[in-house]
């Protein structure tokens, strides 16, 4: 059965990602954060994935010092990717256990 929850939370992860003002700084860093925890990444792993470095993610999502506005939209667009994705194999999940209990 799909985790109602879990679906709902990066259903509003991506609502918040589209809504986003990504000039404030504030609203980035916790979107970054929301996100890095919703997708359970590791500092490394979220690094890695944008190809910094685990301090400067770390500094991100500190506010000690964030990417220029232009750099955060890409960033948004993969949190948003990986978003969907998770999302979809979510509810693919949930097609498969409910065909599988009405067999």
């Amino acid at each position: 059965m799909i985790d109602a929850g879990r679906a709902e939370s990066f259903r509003t992860l991506k609502g918040r990602i589209a809504g986003a003002d990504l000039r404030d700084d504030y609203e980035f860093r916790i979107l970054l954060s929301d996100a890095q925890e919703l997708l359970e990444m590791s500092d490394q792993e979220f690094a890695d994935a944008l190809r910094v470095s685990r301090p400067t993610v770390n500094r991100w999502i500190r506010g000690k010092n964030l990417p220029h506005t232009a750099l955060r939209g890409p960033v948004c667009t993969w949190i948003d990717r990986q978003a969907s994705e998770r999302l979809k194999r979510l509810e693919l999940f949930a097609q498969r256990a409910a065909i599988t209990s009405a067999a």
